[in-house]
């Protein structure tokens, strides 16, 4: 499954690159770029497991996983935010400190939402004339 950076969205590939995604690689970024992807993942999965990914997605569901993750680029990506983690780092490449991080985002995310105006609507009441 393929998304889009803040909610960019890519032309459709050619089906070549579907059929052989290492072919893409490349256009994802090499060297460096390339190292970084692999640093994430791997900090990622050590911090929240490596799930199996499913066998089948439906198109429904495959839409909704990348709106969500287009939602959770764009809460965690402000500015305030990010000012706000950065005060935490502690030593680059300390596994612990990723797994902070993750603890402190998952206390900070229904702030976030909330404060992006995506929470649950309070509705008031309005006296019938």
């Amino acid at each position: 499954m393929l998304g889009g950076h803040h909610g960019r969205i890519f032309p459709q590939p050619h089906r070549n690159l579907l059929r052989y995604p290492a072919l893409a690689a490349r256009l994802l970024g090499e060297g460096r770029w390339e190292e970084q992807r692999l640093a994430h993942l791997v900090a990622v999965a050590e911090t929240m497991g490596a799930p199996d990914p499913p066998p089948v997605l439906s198109v429904e569901a495959a839409v909704l996983a990348g709106e969500v993750v287009v939602l959770a680029d764009w809460l965690a990506s402000q500015r305030f935010f990010v000012v706000d983690q950065l005060q935490h780092l502690t030593g680059a490449g300390d596994p612990s400190q990723v797994v902070r991080h993750w603890e402190r985002a998952v206390v900070a995310g229904p702030r976030l939402v909330e404060g992006a105006g995506l929470g649950l609507p309070v509705w008031k009441e309005t006296p019938v004339s």
